[in-house]
Formats: C-alpha cells, structure tokens, sequence
C-alpha cells in the first residue's frame, strides 16, 4: 500500500515523532480490517499493535494512542476467539 511506504519513509526522518507511529498503526488497522486471509489478517493487526507500542513510548500522555491499541487488541482476540471456536467443533 503506497500509504504505508510514505509513512515508513517519515518514519524513518522523524522516528521520534509518535503520531506517525499512530498514523501508521491506524494504515494497519485499516487494512486488517479488510483483509479476508486470516492468517494475513493477525499479522496485520500485530504489526498495529507495535507501532502504537511505539507511539506510546514516545508519548504516554496521548490517551486516544491506549485506546487504538485497545481497539487492535480487541480486534485480535476476536480472530484468536472465532479460530479456537472453529477448532472445538
């Protein structure tokens, strides 16, 4: 995604700025929720997770950073859920 490389690259400028941290989590976000290969899907959604990780280092004051990896969090558990239900019947 064309995004994702834009931000990468301001990432990579400014690596201490925390919403291009957030920005690109949110890219992830994004594009897991569109996502239909599962397995492709949980990466996505862990790469998420760690970007907004970094975002909160460099900024804990920010509570809407919690609250997207809060959302990403839920979002995979939701997948780890529906697969262990899958696998017990």
């Amino acid at each position: 995604m064309r995004q994702l490389k834009i931000m990468k690259k301001a990432i990579k400028l400014n690596p201490n700025i925390s919403q291009l941290f957030n920005n690109k989590a949110n890219a992830l976000l994004n594009l897991a929720q569109i996502e239909t290969n599962i397995q492709e899907k949980q990466n996505l959604l862990n790469e998420a997770i760690k970007n907004y990780e970094k975002a909160i280092k460099l900024n804990p004051n920010i509570s809407q950073l919690f609250n997207n990896k809060a959302n990403a969090l839920s979002d995979l558990a939701q997948i780890e859920t529906n697969i262990q239900g899958k696998q017990i019947f």
